[in-house]
């Protein structure tokens, strides 16, 4: 008698567990809200199912052995049921995280000293001269001041036009220490090498930037293409605001024809930075005014609106890839670089020869960065990382990238952040879930500019920095390549003309400040802005085919057909004719004018610099 209450006890325990584990299972799948709502109810019916079936179970008599069976199935569907709770409340909390725009964010501002100085800590300004950028960084430079002030009394402070400057100043003494936004001193380190050695840090302030909800969250994902910013930052701090952009692509979205087009931005392009009042600056740097000035930058000389960002930390690539068991890619060069943590040692660099292998995260993280040994530099590093994204979304769609999602979520919270709200990116996958459909990819690259030797006022005084000039050619068909995706034209209506192949399409409306190659850069280059005139505009130049004359052939007259002496006409069929700007490799650089190119194929050949 004794046994069999001990017995019923245990199976009361399992019944128990095994029904707060369906309500679990019930309640986290419901709130899922990617999952379509019939997947749901389907997932809740048979978990309701299987537990009553159990339960019923657990009230007959069986032999020994048939009991420990029935108890070996409630364990395993217990834990099953315990295992969609949690995976259900993991998958709907990463998305929760990655849209939360209510987490802090903020600008980190240092105060620097010389590194073999006696001021070890803010106390110790006392009676100092302290530096700062007293025009592009003004506010960050207030706050600091104002946090000094607050702490130390007799303090002087000079104020200088750009960093450099500041840090030379620092270097030769003339100032005891140096306010600097922390995501500048990459900056000033492209100017002066090793600065980061011969300073030190007595000194940090935050400042809270206010997060802003997206001006395009009412946006149907399902119905409407959009536009995303991919960012990658090279930092682990995702609550930095302030942050220079080492990735920077576009996503162009048609989920109704279900195509995703990708353009990447070579990292050094020379664009209009808009935070600045419009002055041309390395497209890297945009990202020290936030990365919603990247966005609004690039929409600027695009001709299109940005809605929304994707901010990635380039760090997670490792992560990613090794949760997927490592990604197919076709490497384009030999090539050795830092690893993830950028060490040169001997055991800690990544080595990898030329070819299609399989890479694991170190590797893949590795060969985005690498664009020294790239043959056309920063445009061939963008092309490597637009292969290493092809790659992780093809391996998603394998068994094995399936079984890798519980750990992406893990990565995803961590490392990812949007500004797409929640109930947009739930809605969106809800749609793709429900109606699983093949999707096509696209990517384009801006490769038909060149690089030039450049300064930039604000951010080094007369020290010229490298730049890439971008091809107004390349600006004009990725506007057009947008125009397309976005609003594709049926097949009905579909009609062109040789003489003008973008005729349906809004003319692309060049920018006014002069970036293209063929502008005229003479007045940046002698220190100062640019203030020339700007370049007269024309429209891309294209090339007719050549179409053979159609050959005239008299017929002959023959008794069964006399003829009446007239002309026929036969249509030309002697072979192929070759169409203009096809033949040449993709982004092919022309060595003697790094400005030009033979761009796609299959586009028509253009002019640069028009």
């Amino acid at each position: 008698m004794k046994k069999i209450i001990q017995s019923r006890k245990l199976d009361f325990v399992l019944i128990i567990l095994q029904a707060l584990a369906v309500l679990a299972a019930a309640y986290f799948t419901f709130q899922v809200r990617v999952v379509p709502i019939k997947y749901r109810i389907a997932v809740i019916a048979i978990s309701a199912i299987i537990f009553l079936i159990l339960l019923a179970l657990s009230f007959k008599r069986f032999q020994m052995k048939a009991t420990w069976v029935r108890r070996f199935f409630v364990v395993v569907f217990t834990a099953l049921f315990a295992f969609v709770a949690v995976y259900a409340y993991k998958g709907d909390d990463t998305l929760q995280s990655m849209t939360d725009r209510t987490k802090d964010k903020y600008i980190t501002i240092s105060v620097l000293t010389k590194a073999d100085s006696s001021l070890e800590k803010l106390d110790d300004l006392e009676n100092t001269t302290v530096g700062f950028q007293e025009e592009t960084d003004e506010e960050n430079a207030s706050f600091a001041k104002k946090q000094i002030n607050t702490s130390v009394s007799n303090v002087s402070y000079a104020g200088q036009s750009n960093y450099t400057d500041l840090a030379n100043s620092l270097i030769a003494g003339d100032i005891d220490a140096l306010i600097i936004s922390k995501s500048s001193i990459s900056t000033v380190e492209d100017h002066i090498e090793g600065f980061t050695d011969e300073v030190k840090e007595i000194a940090t302030f935050q400042r809270k930037v206010e997060q802003t909800t997206s001006k395009n969250s009412g946006k149907d994902l399902t119905k409407e293409p959009f536009t995303v910013l991919l960012s990658g930052i090279d930092t682990s701090d995702t609550g930095e605001a302030s942050q220079r952009s080492d990735v920077n692509m576009i996503l162009i979205v048609n989920p109704i024809t279900n195509h995703m087009e990708m353009v990447s931005f070579p990292r050094d392009s020379y664009i209009p930075n808009l935070a600045l009042g419009g002055i041309n600056d390395k497209l890297t740097h945009l990202g020290n005014n936030g990365v919603e000035n990247i966005m609004d930058s690039i929409a600027a000389i695009s001709g299109f609106e940005i809605d929304f960002y994707v901010q990635v930390n380039f760090t997670s690539v490792v992560e990613i890839v090794n949760a997927m068991g490592g990604v197919e890619v076709d490497v384009a060069m030999d090539f050795t670089e830092q690893n993830s943590n950028r060490s040169f040692e001997d055991g800690d660099l990544i080595t990898l020869k030329k070819g299609l292998q399989t890479l694991n995260g170190e590797e893949a993280l590795a060969y985005a960065r690498n664009r020294h040994d790239q043959e056309d530099g920063d445009v061939g590093r963008t092309r490597a990382q637009q292969d290493i994204i092809k790659a992780m979304i093809n391996k998603l769609t394998t068994a094995e990238g399936v079984k890798a999602v519980p750990s992406l979520m893990n990565t995803a919270t961590k490392y990812i952040e949007t500004d797409i709200s929640y109930a947009q990116l739930s809605d969106f996958v809800n749609y793709e879930i429900d109606h699983l459909e093949p999707w096509t990819f696209g990517s384009t690259s801006l490769d038909n500019g060149g690089f030039d030797q450049i300064p930039i006022p604000y951010a080094g005084g007369s020290m010229p920095l490298s730049v890439y000039i971008l091809s107004l050619q390349d600006m004009e068909l990725l506007y057009y390549r947008y125009e397309m995706i976005v609003k594709p034209i049926k097949f009905k209506e579909f009609s062109f003309d040789l003489n003008d192949l973008y005729s349906q399409l809004p003319a692309y409306n060049r920018p006014a400040t002069g970036m293209f190659v063929g502008d005229d850069f003479s007045g940046e280059k002698s220190g100062g802005d640019y203030t020339s005139e700007e370049p007269e505009y024309q429209a891309p130049v294209v090339e007719e085919p050549e179409v053979p004359e159609t050959p005239v052939v008299e017929e002959p007259n023959t008794p069964e057909n006399p003829g009446d002496g007239s002309e026929t006409e036969t249509p030309g069929t002697g072979g192929e004719t070759e169409t203009p700007g096809t033949g040449g490799n993709e982004g092919e650089q022309n060595p003697s004018n790094p400005g030009t190119g033979t761009g796609d194929p299959n586009t028509p050949s253009v002019t640069p610099g028009q």
